[in-house]
């Protein structure tokens, strides 16, 4: 009974660090994702900037 208790609590480990891979790697996806999005925002970001200051310029002269 032992050997196949201590079986089964491998199992139940391996299992749990898959889980736990696999939640990484879901997060490490979603990061990615809102890693892309928040550098799309930022080059808008820059390109609204640039276009305000051309815009400031062209009023100046």
């Amino acid at each position: 009974m032992s050997t196949q208790s201590a079986s089964l609590a491998e199992r139940a480990a391996r299992i749990e660090s898959v889980i736990d891979h696999l939640a990484t790697k879901a997060d490490l996806e979603r990061l990615r994702t809102e890693m892309q999005r928040l550098k799309f925002t930022l080059i808008s970001l820059q390109l609204t900037g640039a276009a305000i200051i051309l815009a400031a310029m062209r009023l100046w002269m």
